[in-house]
């Protein structure tokens, strides 16, 4: 018998929960239909940075908690806001903390946030090596919400729509890429 999917969903800002929460508790309940979900959420967390705080025991278990969480996974759904036409320095942070196998041939998604359609590649295009560098499999096309696409702080219809089909392709995509193993192994793993 396969074992239950396990994806988990990334809040990746240290600001407080809004609509781009509200949009990553609508996945959640989607995706608990099929598999389970677990969260880590950047605006609760107090991670280590990479400079100097790995050794501070106040950011270990914390620290280690979310690495677990991205290890356990078979797949990882990313929300992010736009923050000057990019990703959130939290969420690269916890990039940078995590080890290759963390993401290595895992499906990886991508939803972001900025109150206009301006910037709807900007945090596709910031994690991109990033995710490269882990050797994900990134799960195209990705969901850009908008102020527009909230009503008094719910998402609206054709929201909730696009967000279904995402969170099920990367279920699906998640499920395909079991036992999955890209060769060669992303540069990065020669120094690991």
């Amino acid at each position: 018998m396969a074992s239950e999917l396990r994806i988990v969903l990334i809040y990746g800002t240290d600001s407080p929960p809004g609509r781009l929460w509200a949009a990553l508790e609508f996945t959640k309940g989607v995706l608990l239909q099929r598999c389970a979900v677990s969260v880590i959420d950047l605006s609760s967390k107090d991670l280590a940075h990479l400079a100097g705080a790995l050794q501070d025991e106040r950011f270990a278990a914390e620290t280690d908690g979310a690495i677990e969480g991205l290890r356990a996974a078979d797949a990882c759904i990313i929300f992010s806001p736009v923050y000057r036409a990019s990703a959130p320095g939290s969420l690269k942070n916890l990039f940078d903390l995590a080890p290759l196998e963390a993401l290595e041939n895992k499906a990886v998604a991508i939803v972001s946030m900025g109150a206009t359609a301006h910037h709807y590649l900007a945090v596709q295009a910031s994690l991109s090596t990033v995710l490269c560098w882990f050797g994900a499999i990134a799960v195209p096309p990705g969901i850009y919400l908008t102020s527009a696409s909230f009503r008094s702080g719910g998402l609206i219809d054709s929201a909730k729509r696009e967000l279904e089909e995402f969170a099920n392709t990367t279920a699906d995509l998640a499920e395909r890429l079991s036992g999955f193993q890209a060769r060669p192994r992303p540069l990065a793993a020669a120094s690991a």
